[in-house]
């Protein structure tokens, strides 16, 4: 399950490249580790991917090489040195070749190489992709990539606007160009898109020997598929932070250490309280009618004076 989940965090960040088989043009990412390895393959049409761990090539390597003994490592290391030149546009060895061959849903890529000398026979066994692998490697990113190039596009027509309006103003405080094959007219949006639609749009879909990505497309892809993994992992580090928060014992009793004294005693303190009840007790008939007779005595000094403030009236400024 970890070597699954290395291969496919791996895979995710590789960029896709045009390669050729045969006769059949693709597009192809892999990664290889050292006992484990994926590939995903497209004609346009199909996506197929293979994931091979150290059992499978052995039992495989084993059925097409029977004359040849090797560690499984050398394998995997032979199996590299033929595939990545080829994503990276280089030409592979004169003792590599490729044939590809359709089986009801598989896409079978027959390779033969030499290893030590002795002829080496490999199959890439693909089968078809699931949708929810297709969109994380196609849809997703290129669909992100499409904005990105949008924004960048805005951004050049409005800096060619800008620059159009300092020409002006410099034609309009004399200034002259010295030499006439650079000058150029006013950029127009709308004839350019038109004029672009029209006539560049269809040579640019295809590029030169059928090469679908360009090294600039394959870095923004890499670029955009590692900003949703960044993403996506800092959105699992504060859930794990959470989830950490969430499942913290309760405080402990500082003498005991029982995290459970404290609500027992709390609980205990509660009954306590909810029992307790407050009993009348009896003044004596004397004490009460002193203490009564002192506080009206008290209040009547009070009483007298508010009234001779409010008998009082207010002077004016003559008397």
């Amino acid at each position: 399950m970890q070597a699954s989940s290395n291969i496919a965090d791996g895979l995710l960040v590789q960029p896709w490249s045009s390669v050729t088989l045969g006769d059949v043009s693709f597009i192809a990412k892999a990664c290889f580790q050292d006992t484990c390895y994926g590939l995903l393959i497209s004609d346009m049409d199909l996506v197929w991917y293979e994931e091979v761990d150290s059992d499978i090539l052995k039992q495989r390597s084993q059925k097409l090489n029977k004359r040849l003994k090797a560690a499984v490592p050398a394998f995997f290391n032979h199996l590299t040195e033929i595939i990545c030149p080829l994503l990276r546009g280089e030409r592979t060895g004169a003792t590599s070749s490729f044939t590809c061959e359709r089986q009801l849903n598989q896409l079978v890529i027959h390779v033969k190489s030499e290893l030590f000398g002795v002829p080496f026979y490999w199959d890439f066994c693909c089968s078809e992709a699931r949708i929810s692998m297709v969109s994380l490697h196609l849809v997703g990113p290129f669909l992100k990539m499409t904005l990105a190039l949008q924004q960048q596009t805005q951004e050049f027509i409005t800096l060619l606007e800008r620059k159009d309006a300092e020409i002006q103003d410099y034609k309009e405080n004399g200034a002259v160009l010295s030499r006439e094959r650079l000058a150029t007219g006013v950029f127009n949006k709308h004839a350019f898109m038109e004029e672009f639609l029209a006539k560049m749009l269809p040579e640019s879909s295809v590029g030169k020997e059928g090469k679908v990505f360009t090294s600039e497309l394959q870095e923004l892809y890499t670029a955009v598929v590692k900003q949703e993994v960044d993403h996506k992992r800092k959105l699992h580090v504060l859930g794990d932070e959470k989830d950490d928060f969430d499942n913290q014992p309760p405080p402990a009793d500082e003498k005991t250490g029982d995290p459970f004294l404290l609500d027992n005693e709390a609980n205990q303190e509660r009954d306590v309280s909810s029992q307790m009840t407050v009993e009348p007790f009896d003044i004596p008939q004397s004490t009460a009618v002193a203490f009564t007779a002192s506080a009206i005595k008290s209040s009547v000094p009070s009483e007298r004076a508010s009234l001779k403030q409010k008998k009082k009236k207010a002077k004016g400024i003559f008397g």
